[in-house]
């Protein structure tokens, strides 16, 4: 199977659940425009605006792929990859967000190896993933990397093996919104039909 794990496009930093912003809203089309060259068997995206709003723009292009808006895949708490608490938070989000992404990950991954599947989601839950899916600690390991917004990671998971070909690319934005990839194989075109 190939996963591809999108994160949302920049949006404003108020409220409960903030929607993207200008900026975010090109980032998301641009992301769109790349996103629709593939063959993609199915989409999951978070339930919050801005991950569901980039969603939308991609859907626009590629109105007939199944699609699935989620819970699941809500941002999660950031002391699950390693940062501090935060003062209000409820005594078992940590927890309850672990179980709600745990499931989801053991969804995902019992999925058929042939297909192509994407999430629209947060950093924080993308960082936890590729973490769980390397068997690391996501404590150590997540808050280390870079999840920029818009950005494409992409695994291939084969029965129990997992090969990361890339993380946080942004070859499809331009200019100020593009930011820095993790490259395993060297090309990023490799999962394009």
């Amino acid at each position: 199977m190939k996963l591809l794990l999108i994160r949302h496009g920049d949006c404003f930093q108020e409220g409960q659940d903030p929607s993207l912003t200008k900026s975010g809203i090109l980032q998301s089309k641009l992301l769109a425009k790349r996103l629709s060259k593939l063959s993609i068997n199915k989409v999951y995206s978070s339930d919050l605006n801005r991950a569901f709003q980039t969603f939308e723009e991609y859907h626009k292009l590629a109105i007939d792929t199944p699609f699935q808006k989620t819970e699941s895949l809500r941002e999660i708490y950031r002391v699950l990859i390693g940062g501090a608490p935060k003062e209000g938070t409820s005594l078992n989000r940590e927890s309850k967000d672990k179980g709600r992404i745990e499931l989801f990950i053991k969804q995902i991954t019992s999925m058929p190896n042939d297909e192509t599947v994407v999430l629209f989601t947060h950093g924080n839950l993308i960082r936890y993933f590729l973490a769980r899916l390397l068997d690391a600690d996501p404590r150590k390991t997540g808050g280390h990397l870079e999840i920029a917004p818009s950005s494409i990671s992409l695994i291939e998971i084969n029965k129990d093996k997992v090969n990361i070909n890339f993380i946080n690319n942004t070859e499809h934005l331009t200019g100020k919104y593009s930011s820095d990839s993790y490259f395993f194989n060297n090309n990023s075109d490799t999962y394009v039909d």
